[in-house]
């Protein structure tokens, strides 16, 4: 990786675009359940912000931060 600069921005931009070779049934996610799992890995990260933005014409997006403390989870 090149240093190009200097910034006090800080994150990282993760893009999904769904591959038709690899996803064979559709190509088309519904954004309600994606935003309801992204809610869930807010939740559950403290201090993590994720912001979805769906480039699709119907341009829904949503911010998604929890400072609380996180729950234990349990497996049994």
């Amino acid at each position: 990786m090149e240093v190009v600069g200097e910034t006090d921005k800080t994150g990282t931009i993760i893009s999904f675009r769904p591959d038709g070779d690899i996803f064979k049934e559709t190509l088309e996610f519904d954004y309600d359940t994606l935003a309801s799992r992204v809610r869930e890995l807010a939740f559950l990260n403290k201090g993590l912000t994720i912001n979805m933005i769906d480039k699709r014409p119907e341009g829904k997006q949503a911010t998604y931060f929890y400072e609380g403390e996180s729950p234990l989870l349990l497996s049994i």
